[in-house]
Parts: C-alpha cells; sequence; structure tokens
C-alpha cells in the first residue's frame, strides 16, 4: 500500500508539473498575444497617420495658406493614390488661381477701359439724337452732327455731302 501511494504521489506530481508546463505555455502565448496586438495597433496608428492623417493635414495647411492669399503654395505629389491626384489637383487649382490673381487687375483695367468707350459712343449717341430732334437749318444740323463726331474721334477736319437725287446735286 505504501508503493501504491508512492506511486500515486509521483503520478499527481507528474500530472502538476504537467499542468505547471501547460499552464506556462498558455500565459507565454497569451502575452505575445497581446504584444502582437499592441504591436499592431502601434504599426496601423503608425500607417494611418503617415497614410491618411499626414496627406490631409498637408492638404488642409495649403488650403489655409491659399485663404490667407498665398497662391504660391503647392503641394509635393508623393503618391500616385487618391491623395496624390487631391495634392496634383490642387496644384492645378494653384496654378489656375494665381494666374487670374495676377491677371484680374489688368483684366479689370480691360473691361473698364472697354466700358468707358461704351459710355462716350452711348454719350455721342445720346447727345447727337437730341441734337438731331430740335429744329435746325439743314446747315447748322450738319455742321452741329459734324462738330460733335469730330470731338469724339479727335478729328481735326470734317465734311459733310449732302446727295440731292431729285435736283441732281
Amino acid at each position: 500500500s505504501s508503493d501504491l501511494v508512492a506511486d500515486l504521489d509521483h503520478l499527481v506530481t507528474l500530472i502538476e508539473h504537467d499542468n505547471e508546463l501547460r499552464t506556462f505555455w498558455l500565459r507565454a502565448s497569451q502575452l505575445v498575444l497581446v504584444a502582437l496586438a499592441i504591436g499592431g495597433t502601434v504599426a496601423l496608428v503608425y500607417l494611418m497617420f503617415g497614410m491618411i492623417v499626414a496627406p490631409v493635414m498637408r492638404l488642409r495647411e495649403g488650403m489655409r495658406s491659399m485663404a490667407g492669399s498665398d497662391f504660391g503654395v503647392r503641394l509635393d505629389v508623393e503618391s500616385r493614390d487618391e491623395f496624390g491626384q487631391l495634392s496634383s489637383g490642387f496644384n492645378e487649382m494653384a496654378d489656375r488661381l494665381q494666374y487670374l490673381y495676377c491677371n484680374l487687375e489688368d483684366e479689370v483695367r480691360r473691361k473698364t477701359a472697354s466700358l468707358e468707350d461704351k459710355n462716350r459712343e452711348l454719350a455721342l449717341l445720346y447727345d447727337c439724337a437730341a441734337f438731331l430732334q430740335q429744329r435746325h437749318t439743314l446747315e447748322t444740323m450738319c455742321s452741329g452732327f459734324l462738330a460733335r463726331i469730330a470731338a469724339y474721334f479727335g478729328a481735326a477736319g470734317s465734311t459733310v455731302r449732302i446727295v440731292d437725287p431729285n435736283n441732281e446735286n
């Protein structure tokens, strides 16, 4: 019976040792899985920052610069993905805005000059129409009309020829 107790004690010791070994490997594998989860999370955060957050921040800074009238800002096109396409589009937009902004004063000056010319033409037309509506002799009407036209064109001289088909003059 003491041999049986010794054998049972030895068996229990072997079972306890086996359980300790399995518990050790279970805890070790759990620690490895926790380390992998933490490492994966850190890698995912790093990749998300590098691939998404940083390009969006560059775009935001570029837009903020453009809002401050800095049309010379350009973004580096670092990839050919969606963010690279956005950066290229941003650069094209910045080129166009810079061109428009630089040429805006010239365009306004051209349009203003064109409007002034049209206003002068309209003023001449209204003045001539008002003058011709009044009762004048033929000579007064011709000389008044010529004076207005010559002044408009800055001409030194002018002539009117009247053709009368009834009298063949």
